[in-house]
């Protein structure tokens, strides 16, 4: 049985959001970590929050999706790990996604650190 699979299991053994309240739910975590920055912005208006919640849903990616990024904050959670810079680390790591290629952390990487010098942090 593949992760795929087991993800709705996973999701209710570590109390994560349906499909529903995906959204919701990761939103406040982008809330609560850009609180836990000392970056002022509105998540629900914020353009990085968007453009991260784009590039998770697009259509190639099986895996790296949304619920990959709740599973890994609830990780971070569990471990007693979520420190900010994990948390920014989980959100970015796989921000471009594109089968076959082999630059997709280094792109990753790169949209990361744009984005926290955007923000000040």
């Amino acid at each position: 049985m593949s992760l795929l699979s087991k993800l709705p299991s996973i999701q209710r053994k570590l109390g994560l959001p349906g499909e529903s309240s995906l959204s919701a739910h990761l939103s406040s975590e982008w809330a609560q970590l850009l609180d836990d920055s000392q970056v002022e912005v509105n998540p629900s208006s914020d353009p990085l929050f968007n453009t991260l919640c784009t590039a998770y849903n697009e259509p190639h990616r099986h895996y790296h999706n949304l619920n990959h990024i709740a599973y890994m904050l609830a990780q971070l959670d569990s471990a007693n790990s979520a420190t900010p810079t994990a948390r920014w680390a989980t959100w970015y790591h796989d921000i471009v996604y594109r089968p076959g290629k082999s630059d997709n952390e280094y792109k990753s990487a790169k949209i990361a650190l744009e984005s926290k010098r955007q923000t000040n942090c």
